[in-house]
């Protein structure tokens, strides 16, 4: 097990991300660390599982403001812009219910044209899976936390 997770594992099934409200009321009871560590690893868990096309898509899209949060906490401020940019095809305040995003992929996959231009995140997908190795990040992060904490 990394040292990372056993800081996410105590609420990784626990976290509501079934809608905006319970999320964020969890989201506020999970210690900052733990938080920062929970939201990044489901950002990359999706992203590398389906792009940003299925976090957006799925529950989980809920925590992309958190997890953008996270990232730069943790010093990972490429990991945290090219989500911010994934983020911003949403324009104005990003949309916290799934629904939301979901209708807004489906328009502009109807409005491209072309039915292989459907996903508006290739560049970015591309960019985050060659950015650096997540893992060993938050595991330098978990060290340096528990440093802070016991000094």
């Amino acid at each position: 097990m990394t040292s990372y997770w056993w800081r996410v594992e105590p609420f990784w099934n626990d976290c509501p991300t079934d809608g905006p409200a319970a999320y964020l009321a969890f989201y506020k009871s999970v210690p900052a660390v733990a938080r920062d560590l929970l939201t990044t690893h489901w950002v990359v868990s999706e992203v590398c599982n389906g792009g940003f096309h299925q976090l957006f898509t799925n529950s989980t899209g809920v925590l992309v403001p958190e997890a953008v949060t996270g990232f730069r906490s943790m010093g990972l401020v490429q990991f945290a812009d090219i989500t911010a940019e994934a983020a911003s095809f949403f324009s104005g305040t990003y949309p916290r219910e799934q629904m939301r995003r979901v209708e807004a992929l489906e328009r502009y996959a109807s409005s491209s044209g072309s039915p292989d231009d459907w996903n508006p995140f290739d560049r970015l997908d591309d960019q985050f899976y060659s950015a650096l190795d997540f893992e060993g990040e938050q595991d330098a992060y978990t060290s340096k936390a528990d440093a802070y904490a016991n000094s």
